[in-house]
């Protein structure tokens, strides 16, 4: 009888995760937008972001784009940061996407427009390598200006990059051959002397 019963709960409980298993996997192929919600709400980004790039990749609509780009991690994910933050910064929407942002949330350090952007520029090094990464930089500070907070800053601040003295110089070199406006200027001497130190601290950990 003993058996019986055990036998009986074990039947059970298997037909429940399978049934269990079939209802998550529809939801995760019909219905990507709640899991996706429910794993960013308990803190699991990684996870959240497999169902947006699921969600994005079903609507193509430019909002599920910039809520993937908003947990993916450039870090952990280059390659899909470069990928997903890349067609966000070059999408139609992007420009109207950053104005309308900074009017909700106002403008306290950084724009929406520098975040994205400085983000890409740090997944596009990461992934490309040196020269892409600052080739993107290059061509958003010519586009936009040199900003306090443009791509150039981002990459050489960012702390999840590890730069070697290669990497910093090719930073360098390319702030070296920048010609900026008056007001920008600042700024610029403020980056190439951030890569002076941290090809400093570089060479002092070779040293050591």
């Amino acid at each position: 009888m003993t058996k019986l019963i055990l036998k009986t709960a074990a039947i059970t409980l298997a037909a429940v995760i399978v049934f269990l298993g079939l209802v998550f996997g529809a939801f995760a192929l019909f219905f990507p937008r709640p899991l996706a919600r429910f794993f960013e709400n308990a803190g699991n980004l990684s996870a959240a972001a497999v169902f947006y790039e699921r969600q994005y990749e079903k609507s193509g609509e430019p909002g599920d784009l910039a809520v993937l780009c908003d947990v993916l991690d450039e870090h952990t994910s280059p390659e899909k940061a470069e990928k997903y933050l890349g067609e966000f910064v070059y999408s139609d929407e992007f420009e109207s996407f950053c104005a309308d942002y900074d009017e909700t949330y106002g403008v306290y350090t950084y724009s929406a427009r520098e975040l994205y952007q400085g983000r890409y520029v740090v997944a596009r090094f990461i992934n490309s390598g040196a020269s892409s990464g600052v080739e993107s930089a290059l061509a958003f500070t010519e586009e936009g200006g040199y900003t306090e907070y443009n791509s150039f800053y981002w990459l050489i601040t960012d702390g999840g990059l590890i730069f070697s003295e290669n990497d910093v110089s090719v930073v360098k070199a390319a702030l070296e051959s920048l010609s900026v406006q008056d007001g920008e200027r600042a700024f610029l001497e403020r980056d190439i002397a951030l890569c002076g130190e941290l090809l400093q601290a570089l060479g002092k950990n070779g040293a050591a």
